[in-house]
């Protein structure tokens, strides 16, 4: 038996991420307490490459939690990706909210002024004040009871700015009582004023100056200084200095280019807190870029290449794949680890890599599904409507769509169906005929309207970048992942792939090429000289069998 038989394992039914596990779908964190208990809480994904990115960022942490070293609060933190909050953050949260109850309470005297202008209705002291007793007793009578209405506003203030409020729990409750005493003291201070108590109000004032907090200044963690591990970045320059003499310009910038990756994927840590699944994740993140050489990737940042559409033509190969794998275990490996012993185990140690075929994922059927109901709802102004829909029911590339121009819709003679004309494109088999499906017809007829022949069908589209995220905010509110179920990514690209793979179960496959613009397959060889063109009639079965709805 081969070792290439003997290598390759059947497929796991059961791929779950360690510690997790699926009802209904969507992936769950589950692992027993050391009281014998169960943790589990959803990771509000269905998507298995996205668990595993939850699961390679939160893992480490569940054997703190089974220790008792860390509490279950900390780790549903680390799961809504927040980070820890510090007193001096909470100090932060807390200076806001308090400062803007004393600028309202420095403005009460202004509140005869601003009836006199008319800005507000006629004010009538004396009930005014004893609206406003009651609503400082209400504030007091609420933290008495245990009911206080600050704790839940400041714990979503904080979750809001990405901060974990279960960090500190003590403290923010601690946080929260004074934020109701500052807003009992605010209504009080309205009483005093109206009530004419001058002395009163003005202590009020005075009280709420006093109780605002100075945020502490907190040292940086001095990693640098306390730790012998250097930090990515600094690693790589030492990596550099000795071995980039030798380095031709050309490789230089090639290689300093392959970090840069890294270290947008990673960051700057402390290399011995880089992983096996960190590096499982960047080199994802690599075999879905583009070639940057070409415009207009070579002017795009990586985020913008990481988020962007690409096409299968234009990613990276798989040899350069293989290349930034290399310097990664280079400097992991050799360098860091055998030459610098700065790392026991390098995280490039025991990956095996291989690149899949360079294509982009499909989407289901009911995602496609909830995709075009969403488009059909918005309205027709909306440039995402009738652009997006066309991609979807003619399996065109969306670059032969954005330039279309009002003479390339046109009627067939025989059927008398409209169909569009693609009249260049990247390949020799670009021009040809896409029958329009009915459900679009009368959409794509209205983009017309007002235009001459030369005018550009869409004319309102943005940039190609805006289209891009455009398209990911449509999936998002869809329920689409970026990645699917077999990790290959999604963007408006791929709607050409599901176009394709939904014709293909029932169109021929000869046909389906035509409407798509693919190269003929076929193996009648010299006789395929004498095959025709097919007509409209004979293409409209690969569109009218979609049924997005």
């Amino acid at each position: 038996m081969s070792n290439k038989t003997v290598n390759k394992k059947p497929k796991n039914v059961n791929n779950n991420p360690k510690f997790t596990t699926q009802r209904g779908g969507i992936y769950y964190i589950n692992f027993r307490l050391s009281s014998g208990k169960f943790f589990r809480q959803s990771l509000a994904t269905d998507s298995l490459k996205t668990a595993e990115g939850i699961m390679s960022r939160v893992g480490p942490y569940v054997s703190l939690v089974q220790a008792g070293r860390m509490t279950e609060d900390d780790l549903r933190g680390k799961l809504k990706g927040l980070k820890a909050l510090t007193k001096n953050d909470l100090d932060t949260f807390l200076l806001r909210f308090l400062e803007a109850d004393l600028r309202e309470v420095e403005r009460i005297p202004q509140l005869g002024a601003v009836m006199r202008k008319g800005e507000v209705g006629e004010l009538n002291a004396s009930s005014n004040a004893k609206e406003a007793k009651g609503y400082s007793d209400s504030v007091i009578d609420d933290m008495v009871s245990g009911h206080p209405f600050a704790e839940g506003l400041l714990k979503h203030g904080i979750e809001k700015e990405g901060f974990d409020p279960d960090s500190l729990p003590g403290e923010v409750t601690a946080a929260a009582a004074q934020m109701n005493m500052s807003r009992a003291q605010l209504y009080g201070a309205y009483h005093a004023f109206l009530s004419r108590d001058l002395k009163g109000f003005n202590q009020i004032v005075n009280d709420l100056k006093a109780a605002l907090p100075t945020p502490s200044v907190e040292k940086e963690q001095p990693v640098n200084e306390t730790s012998s591990v250097p930090l990515l970045l600094d690693a790589w320059e030492m990596y550099v200095a000795e071995k980039g003499s030798k380095w031709q310009k050309s490789i230089r910038r090639e290689n300093q280019n392959f970090f840069d990756v890294l270290l947008h994927v990673l960051g700057n840590v402390p290399v011995d807190t880089v992983t096996k699944q960190n590096m499982r994740e960047v080199i994802q993140v690599v075999s879905g870029l583009p070639t940057r050489k070409a415009h207009p990737y070579k002017s795009m940042t990586i985020q913008q290449c990481i988020d962007g559409d690409i096409p299968e033509d234009d990613l990276i190969s798989s040899a350069t794949c293989h290349k930034h794998f290399k310097v990664y275990r280079s400097f992991f490996k050799v360098f860091l680890k055998d030459q610098k012993d700065i790392l026991i185990t390098a995280p490039t140690e025991g990956i095996k890599v291989e690149f899949q075929e360079r294509r982009g994922g499909s989407f289901s059927d009911p995602e496609m599904k909830r995709i075009v109901a969403y488009l059909e709802g918005l309205s027709d102004d909306d440039w995402r409507k009738s652009f997006f829909l066309t991609l979807a029911y003619t399996g065109a590339r969306s670059g032969e769509i954005s330039t279309l121009r009002a003479k390339h819709i046109r009627t067939d003679e025989e059927t008398g169906r409209k169909y569009i004309f693609i009249e260049d494109g990247k390949t020799e088999h670009a021009q040809r005929q896409i029958p329009i499906h009915n459900d679009i017809e009368t959409l794509l007829i209205r983009q017309l309207e007002n235009k001459t022949p030369e005018g550009k069908l869409f004319h309102r589209l943005p940039s190609a970048n805006a289209v891009t995220h455009a398209w990911i905010e449509v999936m998002r509110s869809c329920g689409a992942p970026d990645y699917n179920e077999r990790g290959l990514k999604r963007r408006v690209h791929s709607i050409r792939h599901t176009f394709i793979s939904k014709a293909i179960r029932y169109a021929q496959p000869a046909l389906l090429q035509m409407v798509v613009g693919h190269s003929l397959s076929s193996s009648l060889g010299i006789t395929a000289r004498y095959t025709h063109t097919p007509s409209l009639n004979e293409l409209l079965p690969v569109v009218d069998g979609l049924d997005w709805r």
